[in-house]
C-alpha cells in the first residue's frame, strides 16, 4: 500500500532537517534533500517495525503548553532538543526519538 506524507524541511547549519507533518516524532537530517527524503523513509519504517522492551514500563500525562507560532526558517533543532528537555512528554515517543535521532 502506498500513501503520502507531508515532509516539512529547513536547512540548519548546512544540514536538511525534517520531518513528517502527519506523523509525530518522524524526523531525520541529512546533507541532501534526496537523502532526507531517503531517511525519513527508514525513520518511518523504523518506528512503524520497532517493538517496546518486554521489560519497559510506559506511561503517558496530558501537559499543558504555550503554543507560539514559529516560521520554519527560524527554526533550530537546537531549540527543539531544548524544548524537549524541558517539558515531560510520553515516554514511548522520546525514547523512539532517541533511536530515530542515531540514524
Amino acid at each position: 500500500m502506498r500513501t503520502n506524507f507531508t515532509l516539512e524541511y529547513w536547512l540548519d547549519d548546512g544540514w536538511y532537517v525534517g520531518r513528517l507533518m502527519e506523523i509525530p516524532g518522524v524526523f531525520s537530517q541529512a546533507e541532501s534533500l534526496p537523502e532526507l527524503e531517503e531517511n525519513i523513509r527508514d525513520a518511518y519504517h523504523l518506528m512503524l517495525t520497532e517493538k517496546a522492551l518486554p521489560d519497559v514500563k510506559v506511561q503517558t500525562k496530558t501537559i499543558e503548553m504555550i503554543i507560539a507560532e514559529v516560521k520554519p526558517e527560524n527554526r533550530k533543532m537546537d531549540d527543539f532538543f531544548e524544548a524537549a528537555r524541558k517539558v515531560e512528554i510520553d515516554g514511548e515517543a522520546v525514547r523512539k526519538w532517541r533511536e530515530i535521532s542515531k540514524l
